[in-house]
């Protein structure tokens, strides 16, 4: 099958940056910084295929049973949203994402318009460290355009990232794997990993409660459980801490 040219349907420039959405028949992406893929939509299948975006999902083995409330920092074009509420719909997602233009584009052409997401403009740090809220799951996916966003890979951020979490709940981060990774590994009784290309997504609960045997188990389950997910089989956990 001939995969799709990309076709630019959309650019403007804004004080972070040139953002381009282009077309690839169905699937739309968010090309930040002339290089960087952002986000991914497709209105058929929100799997994308494609580097670290899926692994996501797979934050759902460390929990009980789908999250009830939900964080995304680093919204974007909001691909971890349509992933999730897809598989495992959340009653409410928090949507933080800083840039009002791409907030605009993702309403426009990325199918950033569910009813359960809520959306704030805010930077990720000070959102973090403000807010009152608990989630069940947060997700941790904040890049610039030169690479990953330091500010949010800080001892204090991760701190404040597992103060708004439930005693049971996950931090999943996406984290460029030429990143430090010691303040995370810090502030966690227990963390898994999955290498992903050039990126390592993390799995992070406030205590050890889970054995590599025991999420190996999970993961089992729920890649059996939906068709789509064969895409996982081949997906190699590692616990870290």
């Amino acid at each position: 099958m001939t995969r799709p040219t990309g076709r630019t349907i959309f650019q403007t420039t804004s004080k972070n940056g040139p953002i381009v959405v282009q077309n690839f028949g169905e699937v739309y992406k968010l090309v930040l910084n002339g290089a960087y893929v952002h986000s991914i939509y497709d209105p058929t299948d929100p799997i994308t295929n494609e580097d670290y975006w899926d692994y996501l999902l797979l934050g759902r083995a460390f929990l009980n049973k789908s999250p009830q409330k939900m964080l995304v920092l680093g919204l974007g074009g909001g691909t971890v949203v349509n992933l999730y509420n897809r598989y495992f719909p959340p009653k409410l997602i928090d949507g933080v994402e800083i840039n009002p233009e791409i907030i605009k584009v993702g309403k426009k052409y990325l199918g950033l318009k569910a009813a359960n997401l809520n959306i704030i403009q805010d930077d990720a740090k000070n959102f973090i460290k403000t807010t009152q809220q608990i989630y069940d799951l947060i997700v941790v996916d904040v890049f610039k355009p030169t690479g990953q966003e330091e500010l949010c890979n800080t001892f204090n951020f991760y701190q404040d990232a597992k103060k708004r979490l439930t005693d049971k709940g996950v931090v999943v981060v996406n984290h460029f794997d030429t990143t430090a990774n010691s303040n995370l590994l810090k502030n966690f009784g227990s963390v898994f990993l999955v290498k992903i290309r050039l990126n390592q997504v993390y799995f992070c609960q406030k205590t050890k409660r889970l054995t590599l045997n025991q999420v190996q188990k999970r993961l089992a389950k729920l890649i059996g459980s939906k068709p789509d997910f064969c895409i996982f089989k081949g997906a190699v956990l590692e616990e870290v801490v």
